[in-house]
């Protein structure tokens, strides 16, 4: 195994002395902000070239997700020390592509993208824990497929999905739900709040990063001497 090509988690004891988990990242962190670290290789997925990475994971660090490359193509997976690194499938039809990049607090809930059509089409997906195995299913079924779609963020219950459709962001309460206007205009939404009602993203005419709360949208600024920001997470 090549340490450097795989996803890992990095397990820490912070200055405080509780116990912190976070991902590949974090590990930019440790000389600073920590004063013993670990890291655990999660593999990939058997077949094709090794690769994986880990873009989310639960809230007490025993579930992570993301995407590797297995024997059918890039997949989503999810990765526990008593599974190992597990493929999610992908959407029917189309080049098999899927990938996964939120998950739930208890990590039962995965959500990201899979691919349903030939030109690379991608719907926002939601897979759920059902009888010990993954359920796959999209969250608008029955959008035309000119729409493309992916899902970056979920909250803490689960509840509330956050994404893009198309141009335009969206925020998934179930099904029934609107699939824009969860930042107002053209954006892309990559993270809720945990308790569903703070949505960040970013505009694509306004290169700075936003935050939606109800109707009121916050335009975050920039950092001095850089032209555009992106926000990633919200607590």
């Amino acid at each position: 195994m090549n340490p450097t090509a795989g996803a890992f988690v990095l397990r820490a004891l912070s200055r405080s002395g509780r116990r912190g988990r976070s991902l590949a990242a974090a590990a930019l962190l440790a000389p600073v902000a920590v004063l013993a670290a670990s890291l655990t290789p999660l593999g990939d997925l058997p077949g094709g070239e090794f690769q994986s990475t880990a873009t989310a994971l639960s809230a007490d660090g025993k579930v992570v997700v993301g995407s590797s490359v297995s024997t059918n193509g890039q997949e989503a997976f999810r990765w526990t020390a008593a599974t190992g690194m597990v493929g999610l499938g992908d959407l029917p039809g189309g080049t098999f592509s899927s990938a996964a990049y939120g998950v739930s607090a208890d990590g039962k809930t995965v959500v990201g993208f899979g691919t349903f059509a030939d030109n690379g089409g991608t719907k926002a997906c939601r897979w759920t824990l059902v009888d010990g195995r993954y359920a796959l299913e999209t969250l608008w079924p029955d959008l035309g497929s000119e729409l493309g779609g992916v899902a970056y963020g979920i909250s803490a219950s689960g509840r509330t999905v956050v994404g893009l459709v198309g141009s335009f962001s969206f925020k998934w309460t179930g099904p029934g739900s609107a699939y824009t206007g969860s930042l107002g205009l053209p954006s892309a939404s990559y993270a809720v709040s945990a308790d569903d009602t703070t949505v960040v993203g970013r505009a694509y005419s306004v290169p700075q990063a936003l935050r939606a709360r109800g109707d009121k949208v916050d335009v975050l600024g920039l950092l001095e001497g850089f032209e555009s920001s992106y926000p990633y997470a919200v607590s």
